[in-house]
């Protein structure tokens, strides 16, 4: 279970009208997961990525606590050399409570709405009701009912809708030790009318800090392990996220996180995959905050043997806030002096926001002649010198701050 924030892209909805009822709802699981997956509904986001509910009540606090009302949704188009939305999620608030989130996806040209209506009781959630346009009317497709003991919610009911009656669909229990879960039990309803064991997922704490989770699930007659997480502490602070998986007989390495912060908020974090012998990046994601809030996220990929390159995005707006790219008062630019230069010039680059940089030098006919710098730089100036051992010609410096890519033409006279 890679929490990282991975920005899953909805493409399995494209194919939702040959899907059976079974695999559309687990489809639309998975868009759930995708608006939630990587934020934490905790102010300090000091669990950014340890997630104890379930995707749609992550959704509910995330909302009701963070108070964003918008969240746009990109997706890199390599094509056009630009950011392309996919999803934009607009949030109704009745006072400090979220009840209706309404989510416009656009995917391979398909363009279709979700919305997810939330019941309260005092400041509770209690039910929530899916519905998708994809008919061309808005449908129910999918209710969830939640049950609290005091202060903790302790069961989920899901059931379909089956056009004439809802019909039981999963449920989840969930066992408390004081204010830290410790245990969620998820069955599945099967065609006899009874409950199936699914999923069982275990954690323990030190202290309020979830420190190891474990994921098994139930062959038949027994449960077998799926996937564990081990998690490592700076203080209160999480640095590093360990996940394995169980090959049958042990625990073998899967991935493996590594977390930045500043100021108390996330600034960026680091996604290995494990090759069988060495970590391997992965994925790099950056947050930029505004005013103390988070703005924006960034995640690039790295296409081994070329460079980090973006994936996705995600953009949070707080009422008439704008576009968290748009706020900051410094502009990402380069400038390079001298240009036509021999043998050696100055670049210059300005930052608009702390985040990974790459800067390149490639040739006219797109090949990389040189790697200037590759790693986290702080938002403001910067300036290296170019000392060019190649032949003369025409160059371009390429820089890759994750939020904008910027090219300046380099004349090198010999």
């Amino acid at each position: 279970m890679k929490r990282g924030f991975v920005l899953v892209l909805l493409l399995c909805t494209v194919l939702l009208g040959a899907l059976s009822q079974q695999e559309m709802k687990a489809c639309y699981r998975q868009s759930q997961k995708a608006l939630v997956d990587g934020m934490s509904f905790r102010n300090d986001y000091t669990h950014l990525f340890i997630n104890v509910y379930p995707y749609t009540l992550m959704l509910y606090h995330q909302a009701r606590e963070m108070h964003y009302t918008q969240m746009l949704q990109y997706a890199w188009d390599t094509d056009l050399a630009d950011w392309s939305l996919i999803s934009e999620l607009n949030i109704d608030y009745d006072g400090d409570y979220p009840t209706v989130f309404t989510q416009s996806m656009s995917i391979q040209g398909m363009e279709f709405t979700m919305m997810y209506t939330f019941t309260t009781t005092g400041d509770k959630v209690t039910g929530l009701v899916i519905s998708h346009d994809m008919t061309g009317q808005m449908m129910d497709m999918l209710r969830e009912t939640y049950s609290y003991d005091g202060e903790h919610w302790i069961h989920l009911l899901a059931e379909g809708n089956l056009i004439v009656q809802w019909e039981n669909d999963y449920q989840q229990d969930v066992t408390w030790v004081g204010d830290n879960v410790t245990q969620v039990l998820e069955q599945s309803w099967n065609t006899d009318e009874q409950w199936d064991n699914d999923c069982l997922e275990v954690w323990e704490y030190s202290g309020s800090d979830p420190m190891h989770y474990t994921r098994q699930y139930w062959d038949g007659a027994s449960w077998g392990n799926d996937e564990q997480e081990a998690y490592t502490y700076s203080g209160d602070t999480l640095t590093e996220e360990l996940g394995q998986m169980w090959d049958n007989s042990q625990w073998v390495n899967d991935y493996r996180v590594e977390y930045q912060w500043a100021d108390g908020l996330p600034s960026n974090h680091m996604e290995y995959e494990w090759d069988g012998t060495v970590w391997i990046e992965d994925m790099y994601v950056t947050y930029y905050a505004v005013d103390n809030e988070l703005s924006y996220v960034i995640s690039q990929v790295w296409i081994e043997g070329r460079e980090w390159v973006n994936s996705g995005k995600y953009v949070y707006h707080y009422g008439e806030a704008v576009d968290g790219e748009d706020v900051s008062a410094v502009k990402t630019d380069v400038s390079v002096y001298p240009n036509p230069f021999n043998p050696s010039t100055n670049i210059s680059f300005s930052l608009a926001s702390d985040s990974r940089v790459t800067l390149d030098v490639y040739n006219i006919r797109g090949q990389k002649v040189e790697k200037l710098y590759d790693g986290y730089m702080k938002a403001g100036i910067h300036s290296m010198t170019w000392d060019a051992k190649t032949s003369s010609g025409v160059y371009f410096v390429v820089l890759n701050s994750g939020t904008e890519r910027v090219t300046k033409k380099l004349v090198l006279m010999k």
